[in-house]
């Protein structure tokens, strides 16, 4: 009751007052109802303004609602580092990458979260970002026991805030591990093409077993990295597995070695014929440790393949490094690819020597040589068939469509060995043998839509090498025309003209098609069968190609032809 009193006071000396003030307003006097009626009107106005404030509230709580929600659901993680790199603000995002819970991030330093190995790299980052404030830029990795691969980019800038007081990094954080895993894809598949490459040509130009042994030992060791590898082949008189060569340290004491049949690693592989990996080498029991104890040399990790002709074992290809569980089966299977070549290498080094102590029957096992070939060619497709689908490759596509890819370019291989040998390795005709070629590739290609060849006949010939280089390109191109040369068509075609151009072989396949991708300043860096085609024709047939469209996609070679093939020379 006292309080309505104090009330209903404080109303009368508040009238009070705004009468007084109207009445000096306006210069007359203000009685209680005018009054009244003017305090009910700013009332309701009042009423009005604060329901105008209210429904602006709702709507900037709203707004505010829906940008925490797209800033902590954006795919970028997102954070503010002061100078020392500790973290002021961060999206859940950044909290999902690091997998660590949001309201534990804050406060700590964002380089407790990179691997050991690129701390220095974001020190300088975050330093250059402060004194330079500018966009900086780096790809780093993160901590994340989830994530074993957890490849980021950071992108950093830095602001000046009130809120904080202080000049602050902005930073962003985007997750580009399946960028950098297709990246090293795509580089291994470079290196293993390079790797087959450059063995191919060593088993082509010689036929020297040494040099073949010392060839595949070294292109092993610089692809996979190891500490060591050998080849032991079987001596048929003893039974016993020789080492004929050896690489890596105390490779000299190795070299030689004799193990009895079935002893150790190489004598368990020899005697089954299957491949092995041992990820410790010290905690199996078939593993030989008298070379381990003569050298001193401590190593656990070991792949070892048969080397197979015709389906007998003539020998084993071992590799080795001091690293427990070293090898996968993707190395097995790059080894035992490797092993059928060598073995066939090998197989027609002893058959060459043969020849030469024995020149009258050089025909004869010529014509043998070549069977062998023919033989361990179609291995080679049968292994790589098979490691497509017994080596666990269709969990995944890429490793699935590199083997099918070189299955492929081994099936093309094999029909230009096939017409080597009608020719007796004289040089080729390029006109037929490219005639071949593209009709081999489409049979395995399978195009859905019937594809017509126009090769031209022409004098040009080509040295053996190089008809096994063009064979590759060609299988390229072809892949190309099959993949894109189609689309909305009912049917195709591929012309090629040869010709001789300035005393160099000038050579133009043409598909009509929709032709290449328009920016050609970039669509080698997106086509793997572009790049690799540029890198064979520089670096095996030191030429250069060239691409356009024509009506079609458009491609010319123009290249120096090797002494052999300089037959049927003219200008054209």
């Amino acid at each position: 009751m006292k309080d309505k009193e104090i009330g209903k006071g404080r109303f009368s000396r508040f009238r009070k007052r705004l009468g007084e003030a109207i009445q000096k307003h306006i210069g007359l006097p203000v009685g209680p109802e005018e009054i009244q009626q003017i305090i009910e009107k700013l009332q309701d106005e009042l009423d009005e303004k604060n329901k105008e404030i209210r429904q602006l509230q709702a709507q900037l709580e709203g707004e505010w609602h829906r940008y925490d929600e797209f800033y902590n659901s954006v795919p970028l993680g997102y954070c503010l580092l002061d100078r020392s790199g500790r973290i002021i603000e961060a999206n859940l995002t950044l909290a999902e990458q690091l997998g660590v819970e949001k309201r534990l991030l804050i406060g700590t330093r964002f380089d407790d979260h990179i691997i050991q190995e690129d701390l220095g790299k974001f020190s300088l980052h975050l330093e250059k970002s402060f004194e330079e404030k500018t966009i900086q830029r780096v790809e780093t990795r993160l901590t994340n026991k989830a994530m074993p691969q957890n490849f980021v980019q950071v992108e950093s800038v830095v602001v000046s805030t009130d809120e904080y007081g202080s000049l602050v990094c902005q930073t962003s954080i985007r997750n580009i591990t399946d960028l950098v895993l297709a990246r090293e894809s795509l580089l291994r598949r470079e290196s293993e093409l390079a790797f087959f490459n450059r063995v191919s040509r060593v088993f082509e130009s010689t036929t020297e077993l040494t040099t073949i042994l010392m060839t595949v030992l070294e292109e092993v060791r610089r692809l996979l990295e190891v500490t060591a590898c050998s080849i032991w082949l079987c001596d048929h008189e003893t039974g016993e597995l020789v080492c004929e060569h050896a690489i890596g340290p105390y490779s000299d004491a190795v070299r030689g070695w004799r193990l009895s049949p079935g002893q150790g690693i190489v004598g368990w592989v020899a005697s089954t014929g299957r491949s092995l990996i041992v990820s410790d080498a010290w905690a199996d029991d078939r593993h030989f440790r008298g070379v381990d104890l003569q050298t001193g040399q401590v190593l656990r990790s070991i792949l070892a393949v048969p080397m197979l002709v015709k389906d007998q074992v003539i020998g084993v290809l071992q590799v080795l490094d001091d690293e427990i569980g070293r090898f996968t089966l993707r190395d097995q299977a790059l080894q035992e690819l490797l092993a059928a070549l060598a073995g066939l290498a090998i197989e027609n080094a002893h058959l060459f020597k043969q020849t030469l102590q024995n020149n009258a029957i050089q025909e004869n096992l010529l014509h043998e040589i070549n069977h062998r070939v023919e033989n361990t060619m179609a291995i080679v497709i049968n292994l790589f068939s098979m490691v497509r689908r017994h080596a666990g490759l269709k969990q995944y596509s890429i490793s699935r469509d590199l083997m099918t890819n070189m299955l492929n370019r081994v099936r093309g291989l094999k029909v230009v060995h096939d017409f080597l040998s009608e020719l007796n390795w004289h040089p080729l005709p390029l006109s037929e043998i490219t005639q071949q070629v593209i009709q081999s590739y489409l049979k395995v290609l399978e195009p859905k839509k019937p594809i017509k060849i126009d090769v031209p006949a022409s004098l040009v010939r080509i040295s053996p090498e190089q008809g096994v280089i063009l064979a590759l390109i060609i299988y390229e191109l072809v892949s190309n025309t099959v993949k894109h040369g189609l689309a909305e068509r009912e049917s195709g075609r591929i012309t090629v003209h040869i010709a001789w151009v300035n005393g160099a072989i000038f050579f133009k396949y043409q598909d009509d098609g929709p032709g290449y991708q328009n920016d050609f300043s970039q669509f080698e860096h997106h086509n793997l069968g572009i790049y690799l085609i540029q890198k064979i024709v520089q670096k095996n047939l030191y030429g250069k190609v060239e691409f356009y469209n024509d009506q079609g996609a458009v491609t010319t070679i123009t290249f120096e032809a090797e002494e052999e093939g300089k037959t049927g020379e003219s200008s054209e």
